[in-house]
């Protein structure tokens, strides 16, 4: 009887940690202490990150002079995050990073999505 009271409550636990945005490791959770960045690091974060995604052949030469259109927060999924929005010059496409309010990066896409 006392097995069967512990697998329900460790299966309790792992349920309710993973319903609450990556388990454990606390990936995809939101943590109060974390701090926010301003709209300028922001920009600058995701700079780095165009840098690298050219770095690792993700994206063309040419998003290295992408010119910044947007920078703003946004709720995605019950979450707010940084959206910015870069256009480059040759073909106007316009590329999206999503990074957490505190800077890490989340994604990057030409769909905005």
């Amino acid at each position: 009887m006392k097995l069967v009271i512990l697998v329900l409550m460790a299966t309790f636990n792992m349920n309710f940690l993973y319903a609450h945005g990556g388990g454990a490791s606390g990936e995809g959770h939101h943590h109060h202490d974390e701090i926010s960045i301003d709209e300028g690091d922001a920009i600058e974060r995701a700079e780095q990150e165009i840098t690298r995604l050219v770095k690792k052949g993700k994206l063309t030469e040419i998003w290295n002079k992408a010119e910044i259109i947007t920078a703003k927060k946004h709720l995605f999924k019950g979450r707010n995050e940084w959206m910015l929005t870069f256009k480059n010059k040759k073909d106007l496409k316009q590329l999206y990073i999503f990074l957490t309010l505190s800077g890490k990066f989340l994604a990057a896409n030409f769909t905005g999505k």
